[in-house]
């Protein structure tokens, strides 16, 4: 598909009369390649017509976020009987936090950030 943008387009004698923005119904003669050619070529050089030799390049936080999706696999699943018995406590008043451990915890995790 050609879209011509040097002809007007849409005027009451234009030969592109109902046709938005001047399309030309002749697709060879915009594409000197036709796909056959496309195709012979990329047989020759064993890639399919489809392959092309793009490269990608993650960003430094993309691979980051890759590493820490790792590790996120790599940690074990939550201790679901911990969990219940803790809220039992809790529930029923017989869980005492040790404040101490408590604010060594927050500031070992405040220092990473």
């Amino acid at each position: 598909m050609v879209i011509d943008f040097n002809r007007p387009s849409n005027g009451p004698g234009s030969s592109n009369a109902g046709r938005a923005g001047g399309v030309q119904a002749n697709e060879q003669s915009a594409n000197p390649v036709s796909s056959n050619q496309a195709k012979s070529s990329a047989a020759t050089s064993g890639q399919s017509p489809d392959q092309a030799k793009d490269t990608v390049q993650l960003s430094s936080d993309a691979q980051q976020l890759q590493k820490l999706s790792d590790k996120l696999k790599d940690t074990p699943s939550i201790d679901k009987e911990r969990v219940a018995r803790l809220k039992q406590a809790v529930a029923e008043g017989t869980y005492i936090p040790d404040s101490a451990r408590v604010a060594e915890k927050l500031l070992k995790l405040e220092s990473q950030y």
